[in-house]
């Protein structure tokens, strides 16, 4: 970097080891227990390496595989367990927060792009905790984001084939992973079309590249009447969707705010402020740097919310899941005016204590334990696991958010599953195979046994409680 910093410096690798720090802290605490869809994800790594190559995720019309088989490698590497399907999102990171200094040096400077990236890996606790999750599709997204950011500067500085040629590649990997790359994209290729309209008459260019990238999704869903979800059952209104992005989920992307529990670090009306000037800081950075990169950082993180809102799964807010690809562009734009060392070193150290903080009140309680109709989910599962084992139990009836916990850490020893989930059509056939008197297995007290427990009583099933959950069977 030009005119070294000590203090810079000193904050700049503070940054990096609380990075770390953060992320290990996630993974020893109760934020580390997996739940199942980070399970099914990292089951469908394994079956990769037995020969099976689905597209989306299981029994889903949505939700690209690309992580899939990126890890397999991994989960054949390294013992197939949890571990290697982490593992992977760790790298993904990594390749992210590189991502984020290259967009930074060319919109900004190698000193703010630093600081951009160092904000990125440390800032906020949620991004930290999100990024040791085996979620399958959100950090491709991230990256996909950022290289869609990349590429329309680079068109927009000089339109390139090339340039044109992987940004139809970019796309078409995006339109098979992930459309929340959508809220990105839209601003982004307005700003193109005002900043250099030229650059589309390569678009042409870019079409074999998407038939390329999204052919697996192309072929999958000619082959199944358009299997994909467009737009699926959400809830809210746009105005709502769009209200609670800037009142409800902003602030938690931005650490102020506890996700799940909602609690505030400082006052709610402070921290609305902040928001507000935030907001307010992109508008005048769009307004005085309109034709530059700066201005369409700012015009992309502007235009996000608008189009995010336009899907129904927005309305869930608590946590900020769906702001996830707009984190790069938010540590991007916090850094523009941080040209000063000292400053930025002292934002730099800011950020650290606020995701320490937030980090703590993450882990305190169980707010980010998976709940089931506000009763606790344990992490851990072993008590339910030896029990059934020491029955010499199998096959059981089960719920969603258990059922692919005990399939993936009993290396599909031990099938638990019901009628309705349809995600892997042969966990559901082996249930089905099981007979009438087949076991049932229960977070204690969660709805699915209380809906289930008069008829299972009538049916002489006997109910035993191992570690908070809860197995039925029947002598």
């Amino acid at each position: 970097m030009p005119r070294r910093s000590t203090a810079l410096t000193t904050a700049l690798v503070l940054a990096f080891a609380a990075g770390i720090v953060l992320r290990v802290w996630s993974l020893r605490s109760p934020l580390g227990a997996s739940d199942s869809d980070e399970a099914i994800w990292a089951l469908m790594a394994r079956h990769v390496l037995d020969g099976e190559f689905p597209v989306y995720f299981w029994g889903q019309g949505y939700g690209g595989t690309i992580e899939v088989y990126l890890g397999a490698p991994l989960m054949w590497a390294f013992g197939g367990g949890l571990g290697a399907a982490r593992a992977l999102s760790l790298l993904l990171t990594a390749v992210a927060t590189w991502l984020v200094w290259v967009v930074g040096r060319r919109a900004l400077d190698p000193r703010r792009a630093a600081v951009a990236a160092a904000l990125f890996w440390v800032w906020p606790a949620y991004a930290a905790w999100k990024s040791t999750r085996a979620n399958g599709f959100y950090l491709s997204g991230q990256i996909l984001g950022l290289l869609v950011i990349l590429l329309v500067l680079r068109l927009a500085e000089r339109p390139r084939r090339r340039d044109a040629a992987l940004f139809g590649l970019v796309l078409g990997l995006a339109a098979w992973q992930t459309l929340q790359v959508l809220p990105v994209l839209v601003p982004a290729l307005a700003w193109l079309a005002w900043r250099r309209p030229g650059a589309y008459r390569l678009s042409w260019l870019a079409l074999p590249g998407f038939v390329l990238g999204s052919l697996p999704a192309l072929v999958v869903n000619v082959r199944n009447h358009w299997w994909f979800h467009w737009l699926a059952p959400g809830g809210g209104s746009y105005l709502s969707r769009l209200h609670g992005f800037f009142t409800a989920a902003l602030s938690q992307q931005f650490g102020l705010r506890v996700p799940f529990s909602l609690e505030w670090l400082i006052p709610a009306p402070l921290g609305l402020l902040v928001v507000a000037i935030a907001v307010a800081g992109a508008g005048f950075l769009l307004a005085r740097h309109g034709r530059d990169a700066i201005g369409f950082l700012a015009a992309v993180a502007l235009g996000f919310p608008f189009v995010y809102a336009l899907s129904p799964y927005t309305w869930y807010v608590t946590e900020p899941r769906y702001l996830f690809l707009l984190a790069p562009v938010i540590a991007l734009l916090a850094a523009v005016p941080l040209g000063h060392p000292r400053v930025a070193a002292l934002v730099l150290v800011g950020a650290v204590a606020l995701s320490l903080v937030g980090m703590r009140a993450m882990s305190r309680g169980d707010s980010f334990e998976g709940r089931n109709g506000n009763v606790t989910m344990p992490a851990e599962i072993r008590p339910i696991v030896t029990a059934l084992d020491e029955r010499h139990i199998t096959r059981a009836v089960s719920e969603y958010w258990l059922t692919y916990r005990v399939i993936f850490a009993t290396r599909e020893r031990i099938i638990l599953g019901n009628g309705s989930d349809d995600h892997y059509a042969r966990y559901r056939d082996a249930i089905a195979a099981a007979g009438q008197s087949v076991p049932h297995v229960y977070v204690a007290g969660s709805p699915d046994e209380r809906a289930a427990r008069a008829q299972l009583e009538r049916d002489g099933y006997e109910r035993e409680t191992f570690g908070g959950f809860a197995l039925w069977t029947r002598s």
